[in-house]
């Protein structure tokens, strides 16, 4: 691919510059306005559905790349076509329709003449989400991140690598069209020693989201490498079936800080 990638860190030793770019981003990303945040997401969409082919391109990559090498079930994950990429645009719109997760007021006590205290809902910091091998996982958790203010340093399934960096290629094109978009609040790495790399500074990630949704936690031996990982993590960490904020209960996670 051409496309320069700019959000794709390329060794461990990058690794640690495009952390601390994403914990900056993250400081811009979370105080944006509302409009700001829905129009990033309606050019996100946009662009999605108009450059649909680099996508597409990059997925037919990796069919090419595991035909004949993965269970059915799961190479069939892999592909994608034009209507499913007009189904991930709608999703993200739909992401844009929902009322602003920041600033809401969950509970409020009186403790005095004058003295209120507020639970508020905030965005969390700089998420690390490994995921599982579907092409289709990467939008959401972006689309995700973004409505609510998160900064995002995402890790998928070898399986899934030309569809993933295509797609970030599209993430560029998003931040080129909205300025207000801090450079940087999304980060693709994509080997396993990023990740052992990412688990040494602690100092820029707020929360890691780690294991495959669709097998045991010690069925996979990826989600067995995660949990030797876990004995090493100095931040707050989300498993499998933990909800997390790109998943069916991402208000009630990004709720998690007074």
């Amino acid at each position: 691919m051409s496309q320069a990638l700019e959000n794709v860190a390329r060794d461990a030793g990058e690794t640690a510059q495009r952390l601390a770019r994403a914990k900056s981003a993250f400081y811009t990303i979370s105080t944006l306005p509302v409009e700001v945040r829905n129009r990033a997401l309606e050019t996100m969409a946009r662009v999605v559905e108009a450059e649909s082919e680099t996508w597409l391109a990059g997925n037919r990559e990796d069919q090419e790349t595991w035909k004949g090498k993965l269970a059915d079930s799961l190479y069939a994950r892999l592909r994608l076509d034009e209507a499913k990429v007009r189904q991930i645009a709608g999703g993200i719109r739909d992401v844009e329709a929902l009322p602003d997760p920041i600033g809401r007021v969950l509970d409020r006590t009186l403790l005095d003449d004058g003295l209120t205290l507020e639970k508020v809902t905030v965005p969390l910091g700089v998420i690390a989400m490994v995921f599982e091998s579907r092409p289709d996982v990467l939008p959401q958790i972006l689309s995700l991140a973004l409505k609510s203010g998160n900064a995002v340093v995402l890790k998928g399934g070898s399986e899934t690598r030309a569809s993933n960096r295509a797609f970030m290629t599209l993430v560029d094109r998003v931040e080129a069209e909205v300025p207000e978009l801090p450079h940087g609040w999304a980060t693709l790495i994509e080997t396993r020693e990023d990740f052992h790399e990412l688990l040494r500074y602690p100092e820029y990630v707020d929360l890691e989201r780690t294991g495959p949704r669709h097998h045991g936690f010690d069925a996979d031996p990826r989600a067995r490498s995660c949990r030797r990982c876990l004995s090493h993590l100095h931040s707050r960490v989300l498993g499998p079936g933990q909800g997390c904020p790109c998943g069916d209960r991402w208000q009630g996670a990004v709720s998690g800080r007074l």
